[in-house]
């Protein structure tokens, strides 16, 4: 009776031994495909998020008038339905450095947007709307944001986390397009 005891308490020993780190290297794993499906569907919730800002975008450059669309216009006076496109087009890069700053838009994606912003800041119309709404001194307040990154070293990023908060978040990786 006492040697059928020990052998069930052996082969439990050896069930134990072989089964649990099987049990727990399938937990593992299913904790990692669960991260990674989680990951997928935050990247692709961005992906949509910017698709949204640049069909934002395209609106407000196909509004702007055929002369505002061109640059050299400086000296010319910005008519009311192009300053209301620059005005708007300032509200949408507000948004978009808030944005950024949270954490929803990625690297590459900022980095064409931080570009166009400064380019679409010195020319006509919107340089010229920019420079009224500051002599006004309205910029503080309506797009304070935006004022910070006009004034400041075109090579800050309103995203201030590291690269490891950065992967987790998914705004590293390759190009999506």
């Amino acid at each position: 009776m006492h040697q059928l005891a020990d052998a069930l308490a052996a082969s439990d020993a050896i069930l134990v031994d072989v089964v649990v780190p099987v049990a727990q290297m399938i937990i593992a794993f299913g904790v990692l495909v669960g991260l990674c499906g989680l990951r997928k569907n935050r990247k692709l919730r961005i992906m949509s998020f910017e698709d949204r800002f640049e069909q934002r975008y395209w609106e407000l450059m196909e509004r702007l008038s055929p002369k505002g669309a061109r640059d050299g216009q400086r000296r010319r006076r910005v008519s009311p339905m192009d300053e209301a496109v620059a005005r708007s087009y300032f509200r949408h890069c507000e948004a978009e450095l808030n944005a950024r700053a949270a954490g929803s838009i990625t690297h590459r994606t900022w980095g064409v947007w931080k570009e166009g912003i400064q380019s679409h800041m010195r020319r006509w119309p919107f340089a010229r709307v920019w420079d009224d709404i500051q002599a006004e001194g309205q910029a503080a307040d309506q797009y304070p944001r935006l004022l910070a990154f006009t004034a400041a070293n075109p090579e800050d990023d309103p995203w201030k986390r590291g690269w490891l908060v950065s992967w987790m978040c998914c705004l590293t990786g390759v190009n999506r397009r």
